[in-house]
């Protein structure tokens, strides 16, 4: 009986492990986040993060139609179609932040951590190239985040 219980728990283990050697392989530990900063105003105020496996968390602050945390899913293949357009657009060579000589304006930032690279841009009221400012919108469309920030 000992040597079943046994066999049984060996098998179990190994079963976890190929499940979590596979997981680590077949689904790249990537994240892109987006987040608006408040301003003196009533700017809208939250944290967007996009996971490699489709996991999408939004994290309302302040003056947003849903404050809290919200999970949903989007395909893969819009992750994948995100992370190439931060590599199509030249992510990593765009200088960290951008600004305008103006006081309170909310920041945006944008960053992308993947397969161990990361890179943060923090946009502080404009003054971004054009580029840039797209694939912020291509993110927060991908993720619907309308739903919760409101229009």
């Amino acid at each position: 009986m000992k040597a079943k219980h046994v066999s049984f728990i060996s098998l179990l283990i190994f079963i976890m492990s190929a499940v979590l050697i596979i997981a680590f392989f077949f689904y790249p530990r990537t994240i892109i986040t987006v987040e608006r900063t408040m301003c003196f105003g009533t700017c809208p105020a939250y944290r967007l993060n996009i996971y490699g496996d489709g996991k999408v968390v939004y994290e309302g602050r302040h003056y947003v139609q849903v404050e809290g945390t919200q999970i949903t899913y989007i395909p893969k293949s819009k992750v994948r179609e995100l992370v190439g357009e931060f590599e199509r657009i030249g992510f990593y060579e765009f200088e960290d932040h951008y600004a305008i000589a103006q006081t309170d304006m909310p920041s945006v930032l944008v960053s992308i951590n993947f397969e161990g690279k990361s890179k943060t841009i923090d946009v502080y009221g404009g003054g971004a190239p054009e580029e840039l400012m797209k694939l912020i919108n291509q993110i927060e469309e991908a993720a619907n985040v309308a739903r919760w920030v409101g229009e």
